[in-house]
């Protein structure tokens, strides 16, 4: 797993500010591994890519902060990249029986959330994917409370695709589950790291009169070592 670089993480941010979760997950893997074609991926599989890439680069350890829905309460949480890339990975094909009906189904992938992109409605859009991942039915249409069962068929066959975080308020002891979002995370730790990594090359390019190409190629502790300097 290569780690992404200064540079790369500067295009990120560049280049994804108004792209889809799905097509930043595509340019971060792209940009970490080379691979162009991720999207061939179950959603389980490009979940652990995120989280390889962003233990590679910002390391294992996530910290977040949640808002209690019961009392508006700040919540700080930790998660570890290894606890997401432990749980097992996905297996298909998944078999359900509901009542009379009977799916085969096999893991959604990347490119049949890009499939249903250009829909608006919610469920138009499970609808399309899930068309896309049924094998074999003895009932077409699926009937919604058949969908609803497939889809947690598929979630649970795929761990990594779907993992929640359990949360307890300090304040007012509320319990809730939240749904941890890879893609966001890492997104958000782009964010900040290009904030910095601009503000470095503005302060060395002014003070040395260095190009971004040369400044963003020295390692993070050099490009300190001279920040520090120039401020002190």
């Amino acid at each position: 797993m290569n780690i992404l670089s200064a540079d790369a993480i500067l295009r990120l941010f560049a280049e994804g500010r108004r792209r889809s979760p799905l097509a930043r997950t595509a340019m971060a893997i792209a940009a970490a591994d080379g691979e162009t074609a991720p999207l061939e991926l179950t959603a389980g599989e490009l979940e652990a890519r995120l989280l390889s890439i962003r233990e590679a680069t910002f390391g294992a350890s996530m910290e977040g902060v949640a808002t209690c829905p019961a009392c508006g309460e700040a919540c700080e949480t930790v998660l570890r990249t290894t606890d997401v890339l432990a749980l097992p990975p996905g297996h298909e094909p998944v078999a359900i029986e509901h009542g009379p009906w009977r799916v085969e189904a096999r893991l959604p992938r990347g490119d049949d959330v890009a499939s249903a992109m250009h829909l608006r409605d919610p469920d138009a859009i499970r609808a399309a994917i899930l068309a896309r991942c049924v094998i074999a039915s003895n009932v077409d249409p699926l009937p919604p409370e058949l969908m609803e069962r497939v889809e947690e068929a598929l979630a649970a066959a795929d761990p990594r695709a779907d993992v929640r975080l359990a949360l307890t308020c300090p304040a007012c002891a509320h319990e809730w589950q939240l749904r941890f979002d890879a893609v966001a995370f890492l997104w958000s730790e782009i964010g900040a790291s290009s904030e910095r990594l601009l503000e470095d090359v503005d302060v060395l390019a002014r003070a040395y009169g260095w190009s971004e190409q040369d400044i963003l190629a020295m390692s993070a502790t050099r490009r300190a070592l001279y920040v520090e300097r120039i401020r002190s």
